[in-house]
């Protein structure tokens, strides 16, 4: 019986530097942070371009503004601000410890992030050096078991990113070894729970992002007290709950607008203001958007 031949340990990796110009790019950062009174995301959209998907909001003029540099972050961030549970989202997070992610990197044998200065500024900064690492989201939630306030952070790939395909081997194995990278980081180093989400998940859903969309346009809707109470009164009514039968959303519209004389847009505005503040709770995996039938729902929470 042949034994099989050991394999060779994999050669260890020289790691990039920590230069003034990364020290020079940390201190600018932490001044914006301080001259702005609160977080800010490492990169802005402007600066950014992911195939004309980068983009930014801001949800209220209290909020921080959110960075998203695809349409994948969008769709989450859209999706996290409706859930109840979850609350001081953070986008574009940056691991500011280079140096302890490099001692990470090293740990593992994995290569560490890394960059090569173009001109004028090579010249005085010549070679790889090392990058800020960043998390695309980070934010607090409440454990629905325990009511304990936790952190978790998120990095955001879709499945072509992870999965080998047509020779990109190499690219995916990069891009999980960053992964890698950033799961110690939070796990080991910062004990806080770190997860990969694919544009497989849930909370991708087409209809789930549909009905979102048309409900956060009219999250502020302002309607008179009074009116609010009786157009929630006559939607609770109209949408069964509890019943076999069930109606269209452009049907319960229709119905609703013969019995109160307001206007159908205005009613469709107020069925997605009742939605988001969730005064209304609907199936939104169903087709909504388009005026199909409606079925209760579940409260969205983050579950751990």
């Amino acid at each position: 019986m042949k034994l099989k031949p050991e394999s060779k340990p994999k050669p260890k990796l020289t790691q990039p530097v920590i230069t003034e110009l990364t020290k020079k790019h940390i201190s600018e950062y932490k001044a914006r942070v301080k001259f702005a009174g609160g977080y800010l995301p490492l990169r802005s959209a402007r600066q950014f371009s992911s195939m004309g998907k980068a983009t930014s909001e801001q949800l209220d003029p209290s909020s921080q503004r959110h960075e998203y540099f695809s349409e994948l972050e969008r769709k989450f961030g859209l999706v996290l601000s409706f859930m109840s549970n979850v609350s001081n989202v953070k986008t574009q997070f940056p691991l500011l410890n280079v140096q302890k992610t490099l001692e990470v990197a090293a740990s593992l044998n994995l290569m560490h992030p890394r960059y090569e200065p173009s001109a004028p500024v090579a010249d005085h900064n010549k070679g790889f050096q090392a990058a800020i690492m960043t998390s695309d989201f980070v934010f607090n939630l409440v454990d629905s078991t325990t009511g304990e306030v936790k952190t978790v952070a998120c990095s955001l790939k879709y499945e072509k990113d992870i999965v080998p395909y047509d020779g990109n081997d190499r690219v995916v194995e990069r891009t999980k070894d960053k992964l890698r990278i950033e799961k110690y980081y939070w796990e080991k180093l910062k004990g806080i729970e770190y997860q990969i989400i694919s544009s497989a998940f849930w909370m991708f859903d087409k209809h789930l992002v549909e009905n979102l969309t048309c409900a956060r346009v009219h999250r502020n809707l302002e309607i008179p007290p009074v009116l609010k109470v009786s157009i929630l009164a006559h939607f609770i009514k109209a949408l069964n709950y509890g019943k076999q039968l069930k109606l269209r959303l452009v049907d319960v519209i229709a119905n609703l607008s013969m019995e109160t004389s307001l206007p159908e847009g205005r009613l469709y505005a107020a069925f997605w203001h009742f939605v988001w503040t969730k005064k209304l709770r609907v199936d939104l995996f169903k087709p909504l958007a388009g005026g199909g039938y409606v079925f209760e729902g579940e409260d969205f929470a983050w579950q751990l």
